[in-house]
């Protein structure tokens, strides 16, 4: 898999992993900007893309369909803590939960 595709594989499941509970607040999406702005070599029409998967729940079928790209794409080390690190951070062990205290 291109490294290209990896990255973007990676922000997809991110979104992804957000909607996990069937809603996406403000706060979730600016959290997930801001980690999104963090991966490398996001072009313009990339981020387009990244945006229309926050503008509707993704299912749990895409969703397993995008974590194996992104677990069949790992091929370095690096790849391996970039994926963790920024699945951590979605799901809240680095603070990003929403106003009410769930965790995104």
């Amino acid at each position: 898999m291109a490294r290209k595709d990896f990255i973007l594989n990676l922000g997809k499941l991110l979104i992804a992993t957000a909607w996990a509970d069937g809603q996406l607040t403000n706060h979730e999406i600016n959290a997930l900007k801001e980690l999104l702005f963090l991966l490398p070599d996001i072009s313009g029409q990339e981020w387009m893309e990244l945006e229309l998967y926050m503008a509707s729940p993704v299912g749990e079928e895409e969703r397993q369909q995008l974590l194996g790209r992104v677990l069949d794409g790992i091929g370095t080390s690096s790849d391996k803590a970039l994926v963790l690190d920024t699945l951590q951070k979605v799901v809240g062990e680095d603070g990003f939960n929403d106003p009410e205290g769930s965790v995104v």
